[in-house]
Formats: structure tokens, sequence, C-alpha cells
């Protein structure tokens, strides 16, 4: 009788083990790095684990951001966040996660609410000890996921569609991209770098994809093969570009007097050439998305006293 009860445990362990394995997993192809590739699917415990942990995770780097000495407390400077800034989009998580917490049935949401307080009497330090008893990664990437975090919660509220669960496979493929050209190219920008100069200069790869659209050598594969000439690397580039302006942590809080309507333009302009792509292959251009994206560009463009002359972005006197 031992040894069948052995037997049978082993099975049981090694059941779980795989159950567990295949969880964990899942809870990978979610993300791309600390991007989520779509919200979590309804019903799923696993993934609402996976989403409050990293909401509460991303709490912590706000936290960490807020505390800092050299974050001001006056708006005095238009490009860095403020004390007050952190606090309320801090507060926006906060509640997402009090959700979540509804969702999974546990009992956090009265921690919650004591880390508000804390926050608002500036006992960070406190906060920050609270927020890890309930599940936040105390890891050095918690500002990058904060940043990550603010845009992802910005888009779900949105429901852009690189956020929607039915369109994860092609934000796979949005996603790689990104980090390829991310890793194989250097930013055609600096830190510095105007918001016209960046929209323009993605006016003009998007309208260069349209007028050769054979010539691009990426075809919908899940492999990134791009020429460093190729118009559509020279339009993820301009992504990429605000992936980092964004969410690193050293320039991302600098970043509060960006648009980040005119950046959500750029980010539609490029999912939906990966989109068509990967559907129509090369028939990818008749897809009547891309003149309205390129209108929308134009217009920001426009707005942002820049111009585009046919081969690269000018500001206008």
């Amino acid at each position: 009788m031992m040894i069948g009860s052995n037997k049978y445990c082993g099975i049981f362990f090694s059941i779980l083990i795989m159950v567990i394995g295949g969880q964990v997993q899942a809870q990978k192809l979610r993300f791309n790095g600390h991007y989520p590739l779509a919200t979590p699917k309804k019903g799923s415990e696993s993934q609402a684990k996976a989403e409050y942990e990293k909401t509460v995770t991303a709490m912590l780097g706000g936290v960490r951001l807020m505390a800092l000495n050299t974050t001001p407390t006056k708006r005095e400077d238009p490009e860095a966040f403020t004390k007050d800034d952190y606090k309320a989009i801090v507060a926006e998580m906060g509640t997402y996660a009090t959700e979540l917490c509804e969702a999974l049935k546990t009992d956090y949401a009265n921690d919650l609410k004591k880390i508000e307080k804390s926050i608002k009497s500036n006992k960070f330090s406190s906060a920050i000890s609270s927020l890890e008893k309930i599940g936040a990664q105390s890891t050095e990437d918690a500002e990058t996921i904060f940043f990550i975090w603010k845009e992802y919660l910005e888009d779900k509220k949105k429901e852009a569609p690189w956020t929607n669960p039915d369109n994860i496979q092609i934000t796979r493929v949005y996603r790689a991209m990104l980090t390829y050209v991310s890793k194989n190219y250097e930013r055609p920008f600096g830190a510095q770098a105007e918001q016209g100069a960046i929209i323009a200069d993605a006016a003009q790869a998007l309208s260069n994809c349209m007028e050769n659209p054979t010539e691009l050598a990426w075809k919908g594969e899940s492999k990134m093969n791009m020429k460093k000439e190729d118009e559509l690397r020279r339009l993820a580039s301009n992504v990429s570009y605000y992936n980092w302006r964004l969410h690193d942590p050293v320039s991302g809080k600098r970043s509060a007097h960006i648009d980040p309507e005119v950046v959500d333009h750029l980010q539609q302009a490029l999912f939906d050439v990966v989109r068509t792509t990967i559907q129509e292959k090369d028939r990818w251009n008749n897809d009547p998305s891309h003149g309205a994206n390129l209108l929308r560009l134009f217009e920001d463009t426009r707005r942002s006293g820049w111009t585009v002359n046919g081969d690269r972005a000018k500001k206008s006197k």
C-alpha cells in the first residue's frame, strides 16, 4: 500500500508542478519584458494576480520617485514631474490595485487605504515598507515599471488596440519589433529632442513606407530583419525613442510636458503597419487606416511648428 501511495503522490506532485509551470509560462507570454501585451483575461485568477503584483510594484516605484530630494514640489520646470504628480498617479494605481483585490477576494484593500494616507502625509518609507508587505517587488526596475504602468493604465482606459487580448499575437510582434530596433540601432534623437521633430520624422517615414510598400524588408514574420535605411525601421525607431524617453527612470522624470495624444498617434501608426502586414502581406498599404494615421501625424507636425519636406523634418521659421 505504501508503494502505491508514494506512486500516486509522485504523480500528483508532477501534475501540480506542470500546472504551476504552465501558469508561470503563460504569464511570461503575456509580457514583453515589463510591457504587458494585453489586459488580463476575464476570470483568469493567475493573470489577475500578476496584474496586481505589477501594479503594487509600480506604486512602489512611484513612491521612490516622489521621495527623492531632487523631485520638485512646485511646477517651476514644465518638463519635470512634481511630488503631487506622482501622488496623483500612484493614487490611480492604488484604485486599480483595490479593484484587483476585490476580484481576487484578498484582504489588502484596507492596507492600500493606509498606504494612501501615508503617501498624503509624506511618510514615504512607511508606504514603501507597507507595499512590500502586500506583494510589491523591491526591484531596481520599480521606477521603470512605474512609468510603463502609468502609460499602460492610460492605454487600458482608452482601450488602445495593443492592450486588447484579441490582438495579443499582433502586439507580441509589435513589441518584438521595438525591442529589435532598440537593440540594433541607435536612438535617432537625443534627450532634448523636440516632440515636433520626432513626429515630423515619423510622418515622413510612414509616407515613404506607403509610397514604396513592397520595398520593406520585413514581411510580417516573427523574426525581425530590417536594413538600417529601411523606412519601417525609421518609423519604429521613433516609437522606440518614446519608449526610452517616457519609461527610462532618468529621462522619464522629465517627460511631464510630452503630449500623450501625439505619442498615441505615433504608436497607432506603427501598430497598424504591423497589423496589416501580418494580415495582408504585400497588400498592407491598401488598408484605409494608414491614410488616416498619416493625416494625423502631418497635423500633429503642423501644430508642433514643424514641416516635412519629402526627406526630413524641418522646424518652421
